[in-house]
């Protein structure tokens, strides 16, 4: 929903700010050790009485703040000294007890404790000779096809522009359905007052620039330009997928060189995702009674677009996807939802002809931002559910 936000803009890392994302499903803290191999350290959790290695990763910050995707992909990367510029990430549901007084971990007498208070704790552990790493994956990166497998669920990235989400298959769905025909993305307004200025998905170029695939956590940072007019590229723009257990982060940071206004008026961004055909799914917004998505235009629906964005929840038999878009104080902008489910309205380019509940944000006020930093965040949390009831447990974790 914020990826339109590149246009005409030079951006900055998010990271560079040294803000570490809040995330509901992680803790992220940072590296309780510094100067001992990450190969020898493993993490520990109490359950039930019992010590777990759970899956951790290690992820480094480079000394301006941003992600250091260059020693994550050296072969020194799996064997350096851990610094404080690691930062230690763990899922939420490997937290466990407290351990009592005196209970350590096997074969680590002077473990790190970290938790949150009331949820849970692990115990970070330097072994001279550390058991294996925990077969359990939370997250799981496919290269070639720039997918990620999460417990419950697959998303994958439009080939020629990865920052597009295109792909959402449940894995409880026995038929392995597509959800997604495809992200779209819409600009217009008038240049210099007078050039009517239209602009889509396919007017960007874009490509992956760095990885972080570890089991708990994977980060893919793409850099991207959009064509503009007479020939014109934008300057180039740093957009970060941030995949954790149960959601996708989108993360972006925005320097304004100019006011906007002016070179453009009437400025609208809008950015959705249309799905498939398919099985039966509704769309909720707050304060609205759910809608069913059927390609059909329904008089309930109509109320949908225009209300104000205060995030959306698309439900079905599989799973249940729930959207929302954070921007911090300062990036005075309207957002209103767009919704449309008409299957007899064309809007290319797409694989499947029409609308099937296409949702998202459409973004206005640009006029009025001037020359400075601004930053958004578009949340995607997705709950598997298991033939329509939802998933407690979580036996089917990726295995290494």
């Amino acid at each position: 929903m914020k990826l339109l936000l590149v246009l005409l803009l030079s951006t900055a890392p998010v990271w560079a700010q040294g803000q570490a994302a809040s995330l509901p499903d992680l803790l992220v803290v940072p590296s309780p050790l510094v100067g001992v191999g990450v190969n020898h350290v493993r993490v520990w959790a109490l359950h039930e009485g019992e010590w777990q290695t759970v899956p951790f990763q290690f992820d480094r910050h480079t000394p301006d703040g941003d992600w250091d995707f260059a020693i994550h992909a050296s072969p020194e990367g799996a064997h350096r000294r851990l610094t404080d510029l690691d930062e230690l990430a763990v899922a939420i549901a490997d937290l466990g007890e407290e351990a009592p007084a005196g209970a350590v971990p096997p074969g680590a007498p002077n473990p790190r404790s970290v938790g949150i208070p009331g949820i849970g704790r692990v115990y970070v552990a330097t072994h001279d000779a550390p058991p294996p790493l925990s077969p359990r994956r939370w997250v799981s990166y496919n290269y070639d096809r720039d997918e990620v497998a999460h417990p419950g669920y697959l998303l994958g990235f439009d080939a020629a522009r990865p920052f597009v989400l295109d792909r959402l298959v449940w894995t409880a769905d026995p038929a392995e359905r597509d959800w997604i025909d495809t992200g779209k993305i819409r600009a217009r307004g008038l240049l210099l007052g007078k050039l009517l200025f239209q602009r889509t998905q396919e007017d960007f170029t874009s490509r992956i620039t760095g990885v972080i695939a570890g089991p708990v956590r994977v980060i893919v940072r793409t850099e991207n330009r959009l064509r503009m007019v007479l020939g014109i590229q934008s300057p180039r723009s740093i957009i970060y997928r941030i995949h954790t257990p149960d959601t996708l982060v989108m993360e972006i940071v925005i320097q304004l060189p100019f006011n906007v206004g002016w070179l453009f008026h009437d400025l609208e961004v809008r950015s959705t995702l249309d799905l498939r055909p398919g099985e039966s799914r509704t769309v909720t917004c707050p304060d609205h009674p759910p809608a069913q998505i059927d390609g059909r235009v329904a008089a309930g629906e109509e109320t949908l677009r225009g209300c104000p964005m205060q995030g959306f929840t698309i439900a079905g038999r599989y799973g249940t996807m729930h959207g929302d878009l954070t921007l911090t104080p300062g990036l005075d902008l309207q957002q209103t939802l767009y919704y449309a489910d008409d299957a007899a309205e064309a809007d290319p380019p797409e694989g499947q002809p029409g609308h099937y509940g296409e949702t998202g944000v459409t973004l206005t006020g640009w006029e009025k931002l001037g020359r400075g930093e601004y930053r958004m965040r578009l949340t995607l949390d997705f709950r598997p559910t298991d033939g329509g009831a939802p998933q407690a447990s979580r036996p089917w974790l990726l295995q290494r």
